[in-house]
């Protein structure tokens, strides 16, 4: 599993950019970006951040480029306190999503 750099848009903080820590950072990621973390496993943020999604993204691109959905910033704290209650609650609320539907966070 690779571990992933976040950066976040100062002005736009629900715009993220992860990349691989292998990777160099594109150089649109500048003064008005910010370090936002780390995401190193499936299991810390089951829910939020889409693995798959980064895997092939970065494939092609070199990054991963995604909006934060809104509602779960706080499942992003939770995850880092408590990551089992974070799971609880993703998992509870992908089976009350539609299928084919999927939440994708940082």
């Amino acid at each position: 599993m690779r571990t992933y750099n976040l950066f976040s848009r100062k002005a736009s903080p629900d715009l993220v950019c992860a990349v691989p820590e292998d990777h160099p950072v594109p150089s649109f990621v500048n003064a008005r970006w910010e370090f936002a973390g780390r995401v190193t496993d499936r299991s810390r943020f089951a829910c939020p951040f889409n693995h798959d999604a980064a895997e092939v993204s970065v494939q092609f691109n070199g990054f991963y480029l995604f909006q934060r959905a809104g509602a779960l910033h706080e499942e992003v704290a939770v995850a880092q306190s408590r990551p089992d209650s974070a799971a609880r609650t993703c998992a509870s609320r992908l089976s009350t999503t539609s299928a084919g539907a999927e939440l994708i966070d940082a």
